[in-house]
């Protein structure tokens, strides 16, 4: 989900990463595509084992993301921001997201649960 919105924010010139990891990579692989759902996925494990509040504790890393450390890849010139995009709402994007991929992971895990149940 990342990978598509930092897709369509680069495409409508919102969100522009100027330089690339290196050539042998796609253009498309970005921090946002990376570090981000790394981030949250490691995060919802933690919530999940230590049965911590997931939604409390999202909010504290895309804050994290949102306002550090897209502030340090601005100031590097690894990231340019244009049309009004601000990092709250980058910090809100990402909110979001994950917020919608928690939501959609519980979705799923209660199809498997509830889901039809193999005979034979």
């Amino acid at each position: 989900m990342w990978s598509n919105l930092d897709n369509v924010l680069s495409m409508y010139n919102y969100l522009i990463t100027p330089h690339s990891i290196s050539y042998l990579f796609p253009t498309s692989l970005t921090v946002t595509t990376v570090v981000l759902p790394i981030g949250f996925m490691l995060l919802y494990q933690y919530c999940t084992n230590k049965g911590k509040n997931f939604y409390l504790y999202a909010i504290v890393l895309s804050a994290g993301f949102g306002y550090g450390l897209a502030s340090i890849f601005i100031a590097l010139d690894m990231l340019i921001l244009h049309g009004g995009m601000k990092l709250t709402y980058i910090f809100l994007l990402d909110v979001a997201i994950s917020y919608l991929a928690f939501w959609l992971t519980k979705l799923f895990w209660w199809l498997k649960n509830h889901g039809p149940k193999k005979t034979g």
